[in-house]
Parts: structure tokens; sequence; C-alpha cells
């Protein structure tokens, strides 16, 4: 501008004009202001438009039109629709699956109705003829009819008090009964507030003295939907925690502090909402911004039932049911809810989600956060395909699977190998899916991800120069575990110590020795592995029997305690090969050795001696045959220096 000015002095024969200067936008103190200034021709306005549309006959004219579509509607229900939406007699199915279908026909019942009733409103209403101020408000109620009734058909279709066949979430009676109230109560709501907003179309169109009331239609419809997501908060919050639940019941106060965090998130949406209308009412965002808040309530409403729909669904799988591919699904079925939802909001406040935009500011951002939210949905459907394919619970209770190790025994039973290896691919995997998924949405969001790179192949260079050992620890412990040499649950022996192993990580192995000491062991320090975990278990013991005793008499007599015992049915299952003599093994003094042993499952060999022990006890008693103990010399006690 001052460049302009200096040519047009120093040239004042030329004959342009230097453009005048754009005007700033209003401030939001100039812009209430001036609303409330307009809003007091508003009155005037109304009566004038109402005067002009003939008094109250237009407003006749459109009940007739309504109560025309309310009659054709219950026509086609009592008969070209009378057994489709109604609901078979039984008690509520307990998996989704067997609602869902129920729940499509009443829906689908009733959206032909609601189109039957909107057609037949609408053609009653051009046939009265009525001027162009009462069609815009006859259009404006009958749309906010439509759309309250829509709203109100998915909440009860969600909660169904009456009809829990068809009830789509997993809401008691008592909770469906209260979710129902609180949709009546914002399906009418929405309906009187679309119908005064018709009225203030009708009035003033666009016209500054509507911007106040506008701004006050979009204060109370967004109180309305606070209340709304308030009164839901408990009932939303037991069936979280029913949804979370491994056993389906709630627990006390977790799900419910889960919801409260999840409708608080909505209700500040709500907020947000509320206060973008309330821009757009004042003229500071455009028409666009102003336009369709019922939509907004209805995809507020829609999504935590949505979502939660499909966590409940996803909990009634089967297990064979969840493979990958359908946990994959549901992921994507998750995140495009939440993407469309979110895109449906952009688009309802006058925003281009996706695609190249002119606008500024917030506006033109809004497309490259859109695009990182559908990468975040993809990379979680992902790690989602990912716990399918190396089993999401799998190994997460392996130590509680193996058998228990007791205190001063070793060989404790260990789990599968799957066990040891799934956790520690299931964490690469993550950290993997979480790198992968977070630079890719940096990009998306114009973010330089180069430096970073650069940076981190310098930071992983010094570590690798100045964490060697811990290089080491990680190429032995691949190996150790490619070659097998130990699992979750067994009870191994390293150079470092010993004990059962608890924890395997890149670098480590944690170790609960017998006598509860908690041992993590380097890879790089167990040097060799002995497993006394593996396969099967060989316990050897004797015992001394004077020396006048028939060994084949003990050799039969061990044979049979290890028959009875290869029969009792609490222990058959723990013997590989059952109690067998060896014969005497040794003589001391006047006694003979008998050795014994047998076979059995890693683990189960120390409660299987004991059992031995009691048996062969009780046997030798009843052939009267005493066990001998240590010979000593009592003429060497006595006299020490003759022993020397």
């Amino acid at each position: 501008m001052e460049e302009l000015s200096r040519i047009h002095a120093i040239f004042p024969e030329a004959g342009f004009v230097a453009p005048a200067a754009a005007s700033a936008p209003p401030s939001l103190d100039d812009a209430f202001a001036a609303a409330v200034v307009a809003a007091k021709s508003f009155p005037a306005d109304l009566a004038s438009a109402i005067a002009a549309a003939g008094g109250l006959t237009p407003i006749l004219y459109m009940l007739a039109a309504i109560a025309a579509g309310i009659v054709a509607e219950w026509v086609v229900r009592l008969t070209a629709l009378r057994g489709l939406g109604k609901d078979a007699p039984g008690a509520a199915s307990g998996r989704l699956r067997d609602r869902a279908p129920r729940a499509a026909r009443y829906v689908a019942s009733r959206l032909i109705a609601l189109a039957v009733f909107t057609v037949v409103a609408f053609m009653a209403g051009r046939l009265l003829h009525l001027d162009s101020e009462a069609r815009i408000l006859g259009r404006a109620v009958i749309m906010a009819v439509v759309f309250a009734r829509i709203l109100y058909l998915f909440v009860s279709v969600n909660a169904a008090p009456a009809a829990p066949q068809r009830r789509l979430m997993g809401f008691t009676d008592a909770e469906a009964r209260v979710v129902q109230r609180a949709g009546v109560a914002i399906a009418i709501a929405v309906g009187l507030i679309g119908t005064l907003r018709g009225f203030v179309t009708m009035a003033v169109g666009t016209h500054a003295s509507g911007e106040l009331p506008r701004l006050a239609l979009a204060v109370a419809l967004g109180l309305a939907t606070v209340l709304f997501f308030t009164a839901i908060r408990r009932p939303l919050g037991n069936l979280i925690g029913r949804s979370l639940a491994s056993d389906g019941e709630a627990k006390p106060g977790w799900g419910t502090r889960i919801a409260r965090r999840t409708v608080s998130v909505f209700i500040i949406l709500v907020i947000l909402d509320v206060m973008v209308k309330c821009l757009g009412a004042l003229g500071l965002l455009g028409a666009a911004a102003a336009s369709g808040a019922g939509s907004t309530v209805f995809l507020l409403v829609l999504a935590p039932l949505v979502i939660a729909g499909i966590r409940i669904w996803v909990s009634e799988l089967d297990d064979n049911e969840k493979t990958p591919m359908v946990l994959a699904a549901f992921a994507l079925a998750e995140g495009a809810v939440i993407v469309g939802i979110a895109s449906l909001l952009f688009t309802a406040w006058g925003i281009q989600p996706f695609g190249e935009t002119e606008a500024t500011g917030f506006a033109a951002v809004v497309p490259r956060i859109m695009e990182a939210g559908v990468i975040v949905v993809v990379g979680v459907a992902v790690w989602r395909a990912i716990l399918g394919i190396l089993g999401e619970a799998h190994g997460d209770d392996a130590e509680d699977d193996a058998a228990p190790v007791e205190h001063g025994e070793m060989g404790g039973g260990g789990g599968d190998r799957m066990d040891t290896i799934l956790p520690i691919l299931r964490g690469a995997s993550f950290v993997l899916v979480i790198l992968v998924t977070m630079f890719t949405a940096l990009t998306s969001l114009g973010v330089n991800i180069a430096p970073l790179i650069a940076s981190a192949g310098v930071l992983g260079l010094a570590i690798g120069f100045g964490a060697q050992t811990l290089v080491t620890d990680i190429i032995s412990g691949l190996f150790y575990l490619y070659e097998d040499a130990l699992r979750v649950g067994e009870y191994i022996e390293t150079d470092a110590g010993g004990g059962a192993v608890e924890r395997i990580s890149l670098r480590s192995a944690t170790l609960r020795h017998s006598r509860g000491a908690l041992i993590t062991v380097p890879f790089s320090k167990m040097g060799t592995i002995r497993n006394n975990s593996r396969d099967w278990a060989v316990m050897k013991f004797s015992f001394r029997v004077p020396a006048d005793t028939d060994v084949e008499m003990v050799r039969k007599l061990v044979k049979k305690v290890g028959e009875e015992m290869a029969l009792n049915p609490e222990l058959k299952d723990s013997i590989i090969a059952p109690l067998k003599s060896q014969g005497a093994i040794s003589i001391t003094g006047r006694s003979y050795e008998i050795g014994c042993k047998f076979t059995a499952v890693p683990g189960q060999q120390f409660g299987l001696r004991r059992h031995a022990f009691a048996k062969l006890q009780k046997a030798l008693k009843e052939k009267g045959v005493s066990l001998a103990g240590q010979d000593l010399d009592l003429s060497q006690i006595a006299n020490p220096a003759k022993a020397a």
C-alpha cells in the first residue's frame, strides 16, 4: 500500500486508485454486541413473517400434513410391514450375533415406515399450496420430526428395554430403561430445537437479527446433549466394565471410571461443537458452521454405542473364531467408525476433512490430521492382526501351567517353546509397528523425519560402541532361544546360578531359586546350561536292609510297589517308567544297600519319591524287614588312639 501511495504521489495523472485496505474481521465482543442489537427487531420480524404467511393457517396446514404422514405410516406398518418388525417371543439371547438380525429387521421396518411418513407429509404440504415462507417452515418442521425419530430409533434399538431379544447393547433391563428415557429426552429436544430453527429461518433467513436466536438454540442443544451423556454415564460404565472383564462381570467402579473419562471426552466435543455453532451463528465462521447441529448430536450419540458394540462382538467370539483376519477386520471397523465420525463432524463444522483445501488456520491442517488418523487406525489393525497370529493371550500364564518347584528340589516342568518365544516376538513387533506408524503419521502431518532418522542412527552408533556387553547379551540370547536351551517354567542351572525360569527378555533371563530368591542372569554370563525339566526325569534313591535279608524278596517287593503306584489313578499320569529295584549296589558293614529308580514327568519325581518311601516302609514292615542304619564301630569311638 505504501508503494502504491508513493507512485500515485509521483504520478498524480495516473488513472488508478489504490485498493481499499481489507476490512479486518470483527472481534467476538463486537459480533456479539451487534447480534444483541440486531435481535431487538427479531420479534417484529417473526410476527410480520407469520402474518405474511397467513397467520395460524399455515401452521394448521403443516400439522395436517404431519397427521397425514402419520396415518399413512401406520397403515403401512399394520399391513405391509406387520410381520417384518414384530418381535419374536422368547428370552434375550446372550450373543450379539443372534440379537443383531432381529434388530436389523426392526430397524428396517421402522425406516421404511418413516420414509412413507416423510414422503406423504411432503406431498400433503405441496397439495396445500402454501407460500414460500410457510413451505420453509413446513419443510424444517418435518425434517426436525424425522431426524428426532431417527435419533430415537437408534437409541431404542440399542437399549430396547421391552424387547431384550433384539437389544444390541449388553445393558441390563434397568440400564436399558435409563438409556431409553435419556434417548426420548434428547429426541424431543432435537425435534423442538429443529422446529424453532425453522421459525427463525422463516422469519429472517440469514439476516443479522436471527444471529442471537440461533446462538441460543445452539447452546440449548448442547446443554441437552451434555445432559444425555451425563444420564447414560453409569449404564455406559457398567457396559464397558462387562465388555472388558474376562468373566463378564463388571468390576466395581472400574468400568464406571473408564466411562466417566469417555463421557468427559464426548462432553468436551459437545462444548467444542457449541462453540463452533455459536461462532457460526454470529457470522464469524460462515453459514456452514451454523447448520446441521442435529447431525452433530446424532454423531456424538452414535460413536460410543457403535464402538461399544464392536468391542462386545469381539469379546463374544469363540477362541477358534478369533483369527488374525477377524481381529484385524474388527480393528479396522472400529477405526473406520472413529475416522468416519470425525470426518463427518468436521464436515458439519464446515471444514473439509480430506483432499486439498484453500482454507487457512486450523481448517487447513484438518486434512493432514485425518490422514494421520487413518494411518494410526491401520497401525492398530496391523497390531491386532499380529496379536492374533502370535497369540494374544497365549503364554501369559505359562508360569501357572508349569509344575511348581518345591523348596530344595529341582526339575520343575517347563512350558511350551512358543510360550518362551512369543512374548519376545510380540515386544519386538510392537516396537516395529509403533515406529513405522509414528514416522508415517508424522510424514503425513508434514513433519520432515529425515533429521529424526539421522539422529536415531547416530545415537544407535554411539550406543553400539558403549554397550558392547548389551549386544553380546542379545546375540547370546538369540542363540539360546534358537537352540531351545530353556523355556519359561523350566528349572535350569547355569554358571551364574540356578532356578525356575520366570521371564525371558532380549538380554537376560529371570530365575526363581527354590528358596525364593530372584536371580537375573544376562545371557552372556550363563555359560553351560543344565536343564532339569526337559522330556523326563530319572529319580534314584537307595535304602539299607540287614545282611541276612533275602535280596530277591526285596527286589520283588520293590517291583510290586512300583506296579501299585503305576495303577494309582492319581499317580499314573506322572510316571513314565515304574519303580524298579537295581538290586544290592553295595555292602556296608552288616547291611546291604538296595538301589531303586523310576522315570517321571519333570517336576513330579519328588512327590513320587515321597510316595514310594511311604509304600516301601509299609511293605517292608509287613514282611518283617527292618531298615538298617549306618554301622558304627563303638570300640573306635571309645578309643580314638587305637583308631589312629
